[in-house]
């Protein structure tokens, strides 16, 4: 069976989930791991932008986003929604200036 393709390089800035939101993150390593169900995959080592170091993980490519324009639209998206309910009090004009 062949190895599963390394989608992204090292050093590569992307977008990388964690939990239901998207930070900027770079990668810092690849190699191909094993899933939890045992299959072959290829995993990435992410160091999230101006966060401790303490935060970097192994993930794989079902949490990682090519960092381009459309994706950072959607980090936005994702940070307004989470952001909407706390601050539906707030004029949208405040709400957009804290994202």
């Amino acid at each position: 069976m062949a190895a599963p393709a390394i989608h992204y390089a090292a050093e590569e800035r992307v977008l990388c989930y964690h939990g239901p939101q998207m930070y900027d993150a770079k990668i810092k390593e690849t190699r191909v791991g094993v899933s939890a169900s045992g299959a072959k995959e290829a995993q990435y080592f992410v160091h999230y932008a101006n966060w401790n170091k303490s935060w970097d993980e192994w993930v794989n490519d079902s949490r990682l986003m090519r960092y381009n324009e459309a994706n950072l639209q959607k980090q936005k998206e994702l940070a307004a929604a989470r952001l909407k309910p706390l601050l539906s009090s707030n004029t949208q004009q405040e709400q957009e200036s804290w994202i």
